[in-house]
């Protein structure tokens, strides 16, 4: 599971199409959004005037697991945009029961009242860090992220809930129910 958070500027996250066939998306991304990707899956950040130099394509393989905790630079003179990036891996069965019930991405914009009061520190709060690590960052970072996946989880969960109008928890979220 793949997770991007915008720290400044804006871009475009572009979707391949599933093999399940599900067709592929483009989303406007844009500082404080957050973006979900639980089945991983190539896609492509452009920079928000959609330039075709420099692109580059993350797919499965395709954006090694860095060994530091510097700033990874891609494209040209343009605009800056500056990410927070990501990645969990769980194991099969934990893929099996919870991801595998989630959409291909997830997207909740800074601007979404979904976003709420507790996901915004969240983001605010990585977003700190990653400006300004410290000492104990590596940790820190890590168990932040753990938390944004948990409250964009809960995001999710309630969209679910309010498209399916139903009062039982969305199937396979079940283990966020304390």
């Amino acid at each position: 599971l793949a997770f991007y958070v915008v720290a400044r500027g804006g871009a475009w996250l572009e979707l391949e199409e599933t093999a399940g066939g599900e067709p592929g998306r483009e989303i406007a991304l844009s500082a404080g959004d957050v973006v979900l990707l639980p089945h991983g899956g190539t896609h492509v950040l452009r920079d928000a005037s959609r330039s075709e130099t420099d692109v580059h394509t993350v797919g499965p393989g395709g954006c090694p697991r860095p060994a530091s905790t510097e700033a990874i630079r891609f494209g040209g003179g343009g605009p800056t945009t500056v990410f927070v990036a990501g990645a969990f891996r769980f194991g099969a069965e934990a893929r099996t029961v919870l991801l595998e019930t989630l959409p291909p991405v997830l997207h909740i914009a800074a601007g979404d009242p979904e976003m709420g009061p507790h996901l915004s520190a969240t983001v605010q709060l990585i977003l700190a860090e990653s400006a300004a690590p410290g000492p104990g960052s590596l940790i820190l970072t890590s168990r932040v992220a753990e938390i944004l996946l948990v409250q964009a989880l809960r995001v999710h969960a309630e969209r679910t809930h309010r498209q399916d109008d139903s009062t039982q928890q969305p199937h396979g979220l079940c283990a966020l129910v304390d």
